[in-house]
């Protein structure tokens, strides 16, 4: 009674709060038109704190547009003031180098390409499905599910709402593979992201957290982790920006030297004899794939934006339609003085 009764007076202190930031003007309620910020957003009511602080990479915030500043939009932030910003095979490069996302910044930008078990084929031995989880039926012989994408292979940039926007699609590098594995006994998992030149392999057991890259030739390259008996585990592995990473839930987190891009062109788990074994909460991601203009056809650009000493470079989630830094002029950037402010929440 009293958890409830506590839980209840911070929520009105919360809202008393928001209600005084917005009567004060430090807080702004905005509703979201058009679709340049989806699928992150698409219609949502968005409360923009108004607070004079910086904005960081990857905030989503809301500008007066530069060609017109009666008008406002909402984008995110990629490049940030005195920065070159370039796009290179649907990655962000800052300065010459290509800028790897944090593990919480992808799970906030990924977009979804898996639409449920459907996807899932057993490959080799058999399968049962119980409750949304899949199953191994035989815990003495290996088993396989692939991953059979709708659109087929390789994953490419598209999303189901842009299908009147005329474009060329791009194949992308940038895949992750979530779910949620548990283990009895002695029995492991290994999660598989092929690449036309590159295999990324995570091998999870109750003990340990294992990424293994292995690239044409070359030496195969290794990362490990202790789980210390672990029953139930959150799994992410991922090849954004290059960057071959494998994520335990809230906890350990391996990496490897960045990889040229390669196109996905398979996923799948296995299983190893042991015990018994449930995946549930498959799902397969993509990230977002940046072009210097995809309108024009821009896939690629040698060339740079230079911003000044007080400009942002903001671009829609939704690249493919969206009018943003790429396009705006004749000056590179928006001008601080013209941001809002940056997303606080949205429903």
């Amino acid at each position: 009674m009293k958890r409830l009764l506590s839980a209840a007076i911070t929520a009105v202190v919360v809202v008393l709060m928001m209600q005084t930031f917005v009567a004060l003007g430090l807080l702004r309620p905005v509703v979201v038109e058009g679709v340049s910020m989806a699928p992150t957003l698409d219609g949502e009511r968005l409360l923009v704190d108004r607070t004079p602080t910086s904005p960081r990479r990857w905030d989503v915030v809301v500008a007066r547009r530069p060609d017109d500043a009666s008008r406002l939009c909402v984008k995110r932030v990629l490049g940030l003031p005195g920065e070159r910003v370039a796009f290179r095979d649907g990655d962000l490069w800052i300065d010459g180098q290509r800028v790897a996302k944090p593990i919480a910044v992808q799970r906030k930008l990924r977009v979804p390409i898996s639409s449920g078990p459907s996807e899932w084929r057993p490959t080799r031995n058999t399968w049962g499905m119980a409750d949304g989880g899949w199953s191994p039926l035989d815990e003495e012989q290996a088993a396989v599910l692939g991953f059979a994408p709708s659109g087929g292979w390789p994953i490419r940039d598209d999303l189901p709402l842009n299908d009147q926007v005329s474009r060329q699609l791009n194949a992308v590098a940038d895949a992750q593979v979530t779910a949620s594995v548990s283990l009895g006994g002695d029995a492991s998992v290994a999660i598989t992201i092929d690449q036309a030149a590159n295999r990324l392999v995570a091998t999870i057991d109750r003990n340990r957290a294992r990424l293994a890259v292995a690239s044409g030739g070359d030496q195969e390259q290794l990362a490990d982790a202790s789980l210390g008996g672990a029953r139930l585990i959150e799994a992410t592995l991922s090849t954004f920006d290059g960057v071959p990473l494998l994520a335990i839930g809230g906890g350990p987190v391996l990496t490897l030297p960045s990889l040229p891009p390669a196109a996905v062109t398979g996923i799948s788990i296995a299983t190893a004899p042991g015990g018994p074994v449930t995946l549930s909460d498959l799902q397969v991601w993509r990230d977002l794939y940046y072009e210097a203009d995809p309108r024009r056809g821009l896939r690629d650009s040698t060339d740079e934006w230079s911003l000044g000493t007080e400009a942002y470079f903001l671009v829609g989630d939704n690249q493919a339609v969206s009018t943003d830094s790429r396009t705006w002029g004749p000056a590179v950037g928006v001008p601080r003085r013209q941001l809002v402010g940056r997303v606080a929440t949205a429903w």
